[in-house]
């Protein structure tokens, strides 16, 4: 079953707001004046093409680049986020992650080499813009097209360099996070108050996620024991958005 017209129109209302916080809330002189290129600076890192990942995370570089917003489209599957943030995508100078947490899971199914980081520290890097992880994850995003980059050079996308170039450098970092528990939301926020962040919590009626998964040829046979999950995720990311909501105040843009 398609998503209702409803269910679209409150998705769009929702994302064509956020994009006009974005913007109202920007340097837009500066960006229509100065361009990218000259308005962020660029990176002299260099990150190994091979060696495993570090996971004590640095701190410190949480604080570059802050005139950057991040926004987090988050949602269980077949609940509007591919939509949404299609439609945000559309800011000019965005980069944009489809679901950079769940492609590293994922490749896990095919015993793919992949690092050992967990969900978190994985979004904890993203955010950072840091990507020095494997490069057996760097290529899943090559290969699954799990990234796009607007009004940004198009080269090959599959270094660290290069997606830790661009990221910084872009004025709006979008994610599309499907399926871990927005609990890992809570707790970026928690630990990084400093950042411009923004959660986009879409939430869809669970019986009609389930009716429009059984009509993708991978979701067919769900059973009732993957039901009784969703109703059981959804509930708790609905806690954890009125926790965030009380706690941080103005960063659950939709819930």
């Amino acid at each position: 079953m398609a998503p209702s017209t409803t269910h679209l129109h409150a998705v769009s209302v929702a994302a064509l707001l956020l994009i006009l916080v974005v913007y109202c809330h920007a340097p837009a002189k500066r960006w229509l004046e100065m361009g990218i290129d000259q308005t962020l600076p660029k990176t002299n890192e260099k990150f190994p093409r091979h060696e495993e990942v570090n996971t004590t995370y640095p701190r410190a570089i949480a604080r570059i680049h802050r005139s950057q917003k991040i926004i987090i489209v988050w949602t269980q599957p077949r609940s509007g986020s591919s939509f949404t943030t299609d439609l945000i995508s559309k800011i000019p100078h965005s980069f944009v992650l489809f679901e950079p947490v769940s492609s590293r899971i994922r490749y896990k199914f095919y015993q793919k080499p992949v690092t050992n980081i967990t969900e978190y520290q994985s979004l904890e890097m993203v955010v950072h813009c840091k990507f020095d992880f494997s490069m057996t994850f760097i290529d899943d995003l090559d290969h699954d097209f799990c990234f796009t980059i607007n009004d940004l050079p198009q080269p090959s996308c599959n270094t660290p360099e290069f997606l830790t170039e661009n990221c910084r450098r872009s004025r709006v970092l979008l994610l599309k996070v499907v399926t871990p528990r927005l609990v890992l939301a809570e707790r970026l926020l928690a630990e990084y108050p400093h950042l411009n962040i923004k959660i986009i919590h879409l939430i869809r009626d669970p019986r009609a996620i389930i009716a429009s998964a059984r009509r993708m040829p991978w979701d067919k046979n769900i059973s009732l024991n993957d039901e009784n999950i969703l109703c059981s995720n959804l509930r708790s990311d609905m806690k954890t958005g009125d926790v965030i909501e009380r706690t941080h105040p103005n960063r659950l843009v939709f819930n």
